[in-house]
């Protein structure tokens, strides 16, 4: 944007641009020559007042990086009017102006840049944020839409079931409702979970404001897994533990989305009849979990990227839709329990061109208290 109230040069090597008030003259910009540009280049590291080859005033205002270079005026007792004669235009209104005023404009125009071009970041940088929160919500509607149709679903199949157990009182149609009922409550809290997430999203810090527990981490993963239940069997997929943890995390509720972010993210990406294995390594006073399940394989560089908000693999954005901010989010929940998460592929552990993905945890042994001596 142009503040400036005299011609001036957003570069030397461009040509002179018009001031927000005063024009540039007509003969600067028809005969704006190579001499003018080297002319221009020579003082644009010399603070101070100049006479440019045509009679013309020039002003070089320096202030730390940022500079400005004035030009196409006349200053005050420094300017040529031999040279300016061949220069004149009945087009044109030459100024005369004080070097006190032009030193004084010059100070203010780029004190007015430098705040025009930080909003102008700040605008930029929320503009970003904005469209990486749309993303998540659109991300996170689709989804809950998805569950709650799923209940819709489960809650029509288990009316006709309860109402054809009434007619007949048979064992099997009684189980058939437990199990649809239990679908319901999985699918009901996998909607909880995808608000909370995007609770923890939006704001952090209100996680520190809780007070401290003793969290089982073994339930925590267990649960997840029967919750994510109904997914699995969609894809025909199974989430086997293996190993024992008897540990508990000293954190806060939030700790819950960590398994399922992660295991929500390995059936997200797992081809269909693909099981997704949950190892614990307990020995005390350390213990370390690894998700391991097939999915695209990472690009040189990428352990590290996409943990970071927004960022998708190279190899997983034709495979499935997303925010890209499941795993970031994973990233912050280990943050604020001291838990140092990183990913890998095994490209060894390769299936029908899928290779084996693995997260790791490793937990602070500070934050664990174990029930059973491992």
């Amino acid at each position: 944007m142009n503040i400036c109230p005299f011609p001036y040069f957003s570069a030397p090597n461009y040509e002179p641009q018009d001031g927000l008030l005063v024009p540039v003259p007509s003969f600067c910009k028809v005969k704006f020559r190579p001499k003018c540009k080297i002319y221009y280049q020579d003082i644009s590291s010399k603070p101070g007042v100049h006479v440019c080859p045509y009679g013309f005033s020039s002003f070089v205002y320096k202030e730390n990086d940022l500079n400005l270079i004035i030009s196409c005026i006349l200053i005050t007792s420094h300017y040529d009017k031999k040279k300016l004669k061949s220069c004149s235009s009945n087009e044109d209104y030459l100024f005369k102006v004080p070097l006190p005023y032009v030193k004084m404009l010059a100070a203010r125009t780029l004190i007015l840049q430098n705040v025009l071009a930080s909003q102008d970041r700040d605008l930029q940088e929320t503009s970003s944020q904005n469209q990486r929160h749309q993303k998540f919500i659109n991300s996170t509607i689709h989804e809950i839409r998805a569950l709650n149709a799923e209940i819709i679903s489960q809650s029509e199949k288990l009316s006709v079931t309860l109402d054809k157990f009434i007619a007949s009182s048979e064992r099997h149609l009684f189980d058939r409702a437990c199990y649809l009922q239990k679908n319901i409550f999985a699918t009901s809290s996998l909607i909880s979970m995808r608000l909370n997430a995007y609770d923890f999203h939006e704001n952090p810090n209100l996680v520190t404001g809780e007070t401290p527990k003793d969290i089982p981490i073994y339930k925590k993963f267990d649960k997840i897994s029967h919750c994510l239940h109904v997914h699995a069997r969609e894809k025909d997929s199974r989430i086997l533990f293996e190993g024992t943890c008897h540990a508990t995390i000293r954190g806060y509720n939030v700790f819950e989305m960590l398994p399922f972010l992660l295991l929500d993210n390995a059936l997200k990406f797992s081809p269909p009849d693909k099981k997704i294995h949950v190892t614990f390594f307990e020995k005390s006073p350390n213990l370390t979990i690894t998700i391991a399940s097939y999915g695209p394989s990472l690009a040189r560089g990428e352990e590290q990227k996409i943990f970071e908000t927004g960022y998708r693999g190279k190899n997983a954005r034709d495979i499935s839709t997303g925010s890209g901010l499941g795993l970031s989010l994973a990233q912050q929940v280990c943050n604020v329990h001291n838990i140092t998460i990183s990913a890998r592929s095994d490209e060894n552990l390769k299936s029908n061109g899928k290779y084996m993905f693995l997260v790791t945890l490793e937990f602070d042994p500070e934050t664990l208290k174990f029930l059973i001596s491992a």
